[in-house]
């Protein structure tokens, strides 16, 4: 009895002994001078029953768009990062159209590569730039196969793809240094949605650093935040966090909304900020400004980030020979009272 999963284009490639990137190359009829890899392909497909997605997209004359699939646009830091990609946009005569990832939508199932295909088709969209961790790494590649995609802040790349992201890894090691620097050893994590790849990410990166720098490691001073963006859900987290025996002394937070809801937690049971608890936030928004004290965060360079990746998908909608450019930033810690006074980063 044939099985209810649903196959996708990774299952094809282990089946053929292929990449993915191999399987786009040749079910999107580009050309590809092995035969015999041809043939390897066609027959896995055959053999999964791997549903080809026949339609490839071909821009119009008339139209110029770009199709732009979110996740979450309740944050500040979002609006900087889709005014680089409308600044790219119209620089090059493109429009572009918004498709919002409401969390009831990722809840009930993630979109595959042909919602997203449907998406673009209605919009007559020339490319899709995903920017979404809720999107699967397979329906990225197999909707790369049939229109111009590119993402950004995804944790995702393939060497078909053009990619735009910032280094994990680098910012939270910045963060546990300068917060031991200043005597902090409970170092506490609030993210967000745990459906999302770049919350599992920075998670799995937060406890191999603790662990590599000797420091206490607990489960119970990670939090994943069930709402998208709001302080009163982080607020909650650390409460509950401080609340215990054995509570931490510093918050990494991956958004400056969510450092402000730990702030007014702490000012909740009497705790003063950077002295008995110290706090970092992720995107230098304006929120950091307003804050009593002010958030330590990262300059994160999101408006470069967003016309950087839509520069790399209307290169490859121009020319699709060009290389794919996978580009990896990092960012600078800012220091302010929230960790420390008078401190300064290298």
């Amino acid at each position: 009895m044939p099985s209810k999963k649903t196959v996708t284009i990774h299952d094809v490639a282990r089946e053929a002994g292929v990449s993915p990137a191999t399987v786009s190359r040749v079910l999107s009829t580009d050309d590809y001078a092995v035969e015999e890899t041809i043939q390897k392909v066609l027959r896995a497909v055959e053999k999964t029953g791997y549903r080809v997605l026949k339609t490839k997209i071909k821009p119009s004359d008339d139209h110029k768009n770009i199709l732009v699939v979110c996740s979450s646009m309740r944050d500040q830091g979002s609006s900087y990062f889709l005014e680089g990609i409308e600044r790219s946009a119209n620089e090059c005569g493109y429009s572009t159209y918004i498709k919002h990832l409401m969390m009831s939508q990722v809840a009930a199932g993630k979109p595959n590569a042909e919602e997203l295909l449907v998406w673009a088709k209605g919009c007559d969209a020339a490319g899709l730039l995903i920017f979404s961790d809720a999107v699967d790494c397979e329906a990225i590649t197999e909707v790369g196969a049939m229109i111009p995609t590119a993402t950004m802040m995804t944790d995702y790349s393939t060497s078909g793809i053009s990619s735009v992201d910032v280094d994990e890894e680098d910012m939270i090691r910045k963060c546990l240094q300068h917060l031991i620097s200043t005597g902090k050893k409970k170092i506490a994590l609030i993210t967000g949605q745990p459906k999302y790849r770049r919350c599992k990410v920075v998670k799995g990166i937060y406890f191999s650093l603790l662990k590599e720098m000797g420091l206490e490691s607990n489960q119970e001073w990670c939090a994943n935040i069930d709402t998208n963006y709001f302080s009163t859900s982080a607020a909650v987290a650390a409460d509950q966090m401080l609340k215990n025996p054995n509570p931490p002394d510093a918050f990494i937070t991956t958004s400056d909304i969510y450092a402000a809801g730990v702030i007014y937690a702490c000012s909740r049971i009497g705790l003063h900020i950077p002295e008995d608890v110290a706090v970092v936030g992720r995107d230098n928004s304006s929120v950091c400004h307003v804050t009593i004290p002010q958030i330590t965060s990262f300059n994160m360079p999101a408006e470069m980030i967003g016309y950087t990746a839509c520069n790399s998908l209307i290169a490859k909608i121009e020319g699709p020979e060009r290389n794919t450019r996978n580009i990896v930033l990092t960012c600078d810690l800012i220091v302010r009272d929230s960790t420390a006074r008078n401190i300064t980063t290298a």
